[in-house]
């Protein structure tokens, strides 16, 4: 059994309101620019994967829905436990997917994404805004993903194609 998880960080966010909660920052100009680009370039070189596991807030559930329908995926589901979570909260969430799904994107927040591609390949990867990293797990359920099971298969970001 082979699976895939792609982790993305969400676009880039606006701080035009100082006083507005962490939580609910939308995005901003380039981050609505750069998430559908994104979305087409992992389509066209990853393919579109089965299932969608969004982080709750704001900039992370938007970016996610601009994934989803550049990849005409019907459903994307929260988790708030993807919400600045450290590794271990983010290794509950992969480890708790359901193993009817071959290739899971997960959309959610630094530093804990970058943490959490360093714990499961032992490559460190510094995650921009709106970049993504393929990760395959060989022989394995989701349940059994751990520390250094995962072979990094590619990463991409916006600059990238500039």
């Amino acid at each position: 059994m082979k699976h895939r998880l792609i982790l993305l960080r969400h676009a880039k966010s606006s701080w035009a309101d100082p006083g507005m909660r962490d939580f609910d920052r939308p995005l901003n100009e380039r981050g609505k620019r750069d998430a559908p680009f994104m979305a087409r370039m992992m389509r066209d070189s990853v393919g579109a994967p089965d299932h969608i596991i969004s982080s709750d807030a704001v900039r992370a559930f938007t970016t996610a829905q601009f994934f989803a329908h550049e990849m005409a995926l019907k459903n994307i589901s929260t988790d708030h436990r993807i919400y600045e979570a450290p590794v271990h909260s983010l290794l509950e969430v992969v480890n708790s997917i359901d193993d009817q799904f071959q290739s899971v994107l997960m959309v959610g927040h630094n530093p804990g994404f970058s943490d959490l591609v360093v714990y499961l390949t032992g490559r460190e990867v510094a995650m921009p805004t709106c970049s993504y990293v393929v990760i395959e797990f060989r022989d394995m359920t989701w349940a059994e993903v751990s520390r250094d099971t995962g072979m990094l298969l590619s990463f991409d970001f916006p600059k990238n194609h500039q």
